[in-house]
């Protein structure tokens, strides 16, 4: 049954009342329990168009507080009824009482007519008090996490703009409908176009799989931040406050008008070994955007990033443009290795003048790659960048850094090291870690007195290794 075909009369008088009716009628109230009277009192008041007792039957018919129990196709019609003399709160619990019911097509539709009426309700009262804007904050959620039409949307943005509902207290709750709205209007597109225009071809350099730079490429969306922060601080419990910093900006980004994975600059700073590389890989996964790794110490010019011109043999874009053609993906993240190792040498141009252009977020939106000679906006590129020593980079790149000092682990880590060891060769072997022989105490003395994550990784990984090949030694023999 949909909403449209829900009878909105008052429903019948049932057979329990029937009696203590007749008896009123006949002078004979005396005989009827008081409560019964109090009863049929407000089902005479709900039939004389009385919002507050129609809510009230309703309710009291879900909750079986009545003599003949809970009935919820009775609840259900008296929330109707409620629903279409102005009941904002019934309309509410029907839509709901529909998609909870069943997932059938008729049902849904049903939940989201009633939702339109819960906001509709609200709407057209003069002042809609705090109760009827929260059943029409609660009925929009509804509907924008279902199927809705253009009329349910355009319904949902009166409410947003509504003088009363502007000032709505739950910030979390309005924002998040102005997003949806906006993504189910079609103003917010998870996709980003990279090239501003055509990519210019000639006999020393041919577009090739860079031709999908020309047209909208997808964003990848939020993952969900308390899982993101809940597995990073078990697997790296040292990593705790960097791992608060990427949660508290995965909120924050819900409330963007374009809701897709983009982090602030982050510069990481430590000791070798302590799994910095390892941190924002293991993010990438979590986050599901495809991953970049590049080595700045050694390197002698920036044409890595900012791409080789055209006139050379080997002209090609740089390695952001490469690394979205290739993934199909406009918001990659990019981890920059080693940053301060980077060649100061200004020949061919310095890594960190280009990086620059890059984390700016001005600038990003019409990077020039000298290769394709047309303006490419990267601003929804994510950038980390790691180091051993923050000194020796210039103040105008720190400038444009988060930075976060990861400390050495400690001893207290050291189990959690060693499981994060064998869980990660279990999956590159596609195996269940389980699957893989136990190292035993002798084996654990070894790793306790390695230096850092880097040499346990390493030390822990041959020791599998031996056992693995002496569990088959042992098998073929026997």
């Amino acid at each position: 049954m949909t909403a449209s075909e829900i009878k909105v009369v008052c429903p019948d008088l049932p057979v329990w009342l029937e009696t203590a009716e007749i008896a009123v009628q006949k002078n004979q109230a005396g005989k009827v329990p008081a409560y019964i009277c109090e009863l049929l009192a407000m089902y005479r008041r709900a039939a004389s168009q009385s919002v507050e007792c129609a809510e009230d039957l309703a309710e009291r018919y879900e909750t079986g507080d009545l003599p003949c129990g809970s009935c919820l196709h009775t609840a259900s019609a008296w929330h109707a009824y409620a629903a279409e003399l102005g009941s904002t709160k019934s309309a509410l619990r029907l839509a709901h009482l529909y998609s909870w019911t069943t997932s059938e097509i008729d049902n849904v539709n049903s939940s989201s007519e009633m939702a339109k009426k819960t906001i509709s309700n609200a709407l057209r009262r003069n002042s809609p008090n705090t109760a009827d804007l929260n059943s029409a904050a609660s009925a929009a959620m509804l509907l924008l996490n279902g199927r809705v039409d253009k009329e349910g949307v355009e319904i949902i943005e009166a409410l947003i703009d509504h003088k009363k509902f502007v000032a709505h207290p739950d910030f979390a709750v309005l924002n998040k409908m102005v997003r949806l709205a906006q993504c189910q209007r079609g103003n917010v597109s998870l996709s980003l176009q990279i090239a501003s225009g055509k990519i210019s071809e000639d006999s020393e350099f041919k577009a090739g799989i860079y031709k999908v730079l020309e047209r909208p490429l997808p964003l990848v969306g939020l993952p969900n931040p308390e899982k993101v922060k809940e597995t990073l601080d078990m697997e790296f419990p040292w990593f705790a406050v960097v791992n608060e910093q990427i949660y508290r900006q995965l909120v924050v980004q819900q409330y963007s008008s374009v809701p897709a994975f983009k982090l602030r600059p982050l510069l990481l700073a430590g000791p070798p070994g302590v799994g910095k590389t390892t941190w924002a890989r293991r993010l990438s996964e979590l986050c599901s955007v495809p991953f970049r790794a590049v080595m700045a110490g050694g390197g002698s010019d920036s044409m890595f990033l900012r791409g080789t011109p055209r006139g050379w043999s080997s002209s090609r874009p740089g390695a952001v443009l490469q690394a979205i053609a290739t993934e199909n993906v406009a918001n990659p993240l990019f981890l920059v290795d080693e940053l301060e190792k980077a060649s100061p040498d200004n020949k061919n141009g310095r890594i960190w003048d280009v990086l620059l252009q890059l984390l700016e977020p001005v600038t990003a939106k019409v990077y020039l790659d000298e290769c394709l000679q047309v303006p490419c906006d990267l601003s929804q590129v994510s950038w980390i960048a790691s180091v051993n020593e923050i000194g020796q980079l210039p103040k105008p790149l720190l400038e444009r850094f988060t930075i976060a000092v990861v400390q050495a682990t400690g001893e207290e880590y050291f189990p959690v090291l060693v499981e994060s060891v064998i869980r990660s060769f279990a999956k590159e072997l596609g195996l269940d870690p389980r699957m893989l022989p136990a190292l035993d105490n002798s084996d654990l003395d070894v790793l306790r007195r390695c230096n850092g994550p880097r040499e346990i990784n390493r030390t822990a990984r041959m020791m599998i290794e031996k056992h693995l090949v002496n569990d088959r030694q042992h098998a073929r023999r026997n």
